[in-house]
């Protein structure tokens, strides 16, 4: 890609990716200071049980209920953007790293706000199957890094031929335990 076009096409996108952090951070807050008042108000109503309540209780309680309901709305309200979790996964591969992380902090709020609704991806089979293809992936880098690394030595960093040498170690431990897991 030309670089001019390249480097238009990143301001463009970081253009969208700033308001959609910064709507998500917002809703993230909200969220996280209705959750935190609601548990303040359970401590607070479970150290008061048997006491009659006073003003200020029924205020607070108030009060949690409707932050719990903004944050409820907000939620509601930025529903449609966990939409962009597809084109925000294609983004982390982008040549300009500040799009990068831009992508990878609005999938990382989408994540913490939505990320509960699809619980059933986390079942046995599908963790099963997704840390094959993990432990697959380990094992072709560990592979062609040390192979890189034996044909021109220096290649790697001292640091990162150690890090490579315990990647590979742990796979081999990881290896052998799934292969006795099989066996019994």
């Amino acid at each position: 890609m030309d670089p001019a076009a390249a480097l238009e096409s990143a301001t463009h996108l970081q253009a969208v990716l700033d308001p959609v952090n910064a709507c998500l951070r917002v809703v993230s807050d909200v969220a996280r200071r209705a959750l935190q008042l609601r548990r303040t108000m359970n401590n607070n109503t479970a150290g008061n049980q048997g006491n009659t309540a006073n003003n200020a209780t029924v205020n607070s309680t108030l009060s949690s209920e409707s932050c719990a309901a903004e944050a409820e709305r907000l939620l509601v309200t930025v529903r449609p953007l966990a939409d962009l979790t597809g084109p925000l996964v294609r983004l982390l591969c982008h040549e300009d790293p500040e799009v990068d992380e831009q992508s990878l902090k609005a999938l990382s709020h989408l994540a913490s706000l939505f990320g509960g609704e699809h619980c059933d991806w986390l079942g046995p089979e599908c963790l099963d199957g997704f840390s094959r293809i993990v432990l697959r992936i380990l094992k072709r880098f560990a592979a062609t890094s040390a192979a890189a690394n034996q044909l021109a030595p220096g290649l790697l960093s001292a640091e990162s031929a150690s890090g490579l040498e315990l990647l590979r170690s742990a796979l081999m431990d990881t290896s052998s335990r799934a292969d006795n897991a099989a066996d019994a």
